[in-house]
């Protein structure tokens, strides 16, 4: 419900775009990104925001560590480098058994 109500389907018997709009919508952001070398959705992104930021009132003097750690570790990591580090903890732990 929340996602229709973002795309502005407010009512049941709302239509609903096939899913072939979504993909020429995201087609053409990434053929404008690559002609004019801008990324519509990253700023749109930055745009919605900044505007929570003042609405909101949120600082940025603070962050939260443990979904900040999670990120930021995961995205340095292959899947294949995570499976590794896995097996190779669960290993090690054997092996003190």
């Amino acid at each position: 419900m929340l996602t229709r109500k973002a795309l502005g389907l407010e009512m049941l018997d709302d239509v609903t775009p096939s899913l072939d709009t979504y993909y020429l919508f995201r087609h053409r952001i990434c053929d404008y990104a690559e002609t004019e070398n801008i990324d519509l959705l990253k700023e749109c992104f930055e745009h919605v925001t900044g505007k929570q930021i003042k609405l909101f009132n949120i600082s940025d003097k603070a962050v939260r560590m443990n979904s900040k750690l999670i990120g930021s570790n995961i995205v340095w990591y292959l899947r294949y480098e995570l499976i590794h580090k896995s097996f190779a903890r669960h290993s090690i732990m054997m092996v003190s058994l």
